[in-house]
């Protein structure tokens, strides 16, 4: 079974994004987990995070620290459509990459999770602690449910 990594697991403390060592992954690598999840799921088997990052350092699918979506998609042979941002229209595809506000307070801080829609219902993989939640988890923690700030998006990658 294809799980969504706990970017705060002990393991990834000595690891960086791209050549920037100072963006660890244990703080910063949530959009890594969430791509090298959606890749876990087209090659239907458990992908390290770092073989994700690897392949983006080759490839070019970094600036600096910032993955660069359309040319992630181009590297793992996923599909890119673009962004969303109407709450009302999420993919029709399961799963896809969600970027949500992380902070208390709205509008300060990105982050990435898994949205999931299958035959249990609508939820949310995050990365962060690596778990399952509500699918509007982060809309509620920052006071947010209609998504009224710009911090919120789907990245419409689909696996092919």
């Amino acid at each position: 079974m294809i799980k969504i990594e706990n970017q705060l697991d002990k393991k990834w403390s000595k690891y960086y994004l791209g050549k920037v060592k100072t963006s660890s992954f244990n703080l910063f690598a949530c959009h890594l987990f969430c791509w090298t999840y959606m890749y876990s799921v087209k090659m239907g088997k458990q992908i390290s995070p770092a073989v994700v990052d690897k392949m983006f350092m080759d490839k070019g699918g970094y600036s600096g620290d910032m993955i660069i979506s359309e040319k992630a998609s181009e590297i793992l042979g996923l599909k890119y459509f673009g962004r969303e941002y109407n709450i009302n229209k999420p993919p029709a595809w399961s799963p896809s990459i969600k970027e949500v506000d992380f902070s208390i307070k709205g509008g300060k801080q990105q982050h990435f999770v898994i949205r999931i829609n299958d035959k249990t219902g609508k939820y949310i993989l995050d990365p962060y602690q690596g778990v399952k939640r509500a699918i509007n988890y982060y809309e509620k923690k920052v006071g947010a449910p209609n998504w009224e700030t710009k911090h919120f998006s789907y990245r419409l990658a689909k696996v092919a």
